[in-house]
């Protein structure tokens, strides 16, 4: 089954999204967090989104499986 241009369209606009909201989510913390340095808490707060990104993803990717 070949992939329509929509959903490759719409797959690289999430994806550009999910990037985008994880650099705004990264600079957030560098600020929040001002007990650490802001080094450490841009990469703290990157860390963060990124597990939440995977386990947003894990749960999409095992509820088609499911399907």
């Amino acid at each position: 089954m070949k992939p329509s241009v929509k959903t490759i369209l719409w797959s690289l606009v999430a994806g550009v999204g999910v990037a985008v909201l994880g650099a705004v989510v990264a600079a957030l913390f560098g600020t929040w967090m001002n007990g650490f340095s802001r080094e450490s808490a841009t990469l703290f707060g990157l860390g963060l989104y990124l597990c939440l990104v995977l386990v947003v993803c894990t749960g999409v990717i095992l509820s088609k499986l499911k399907k």
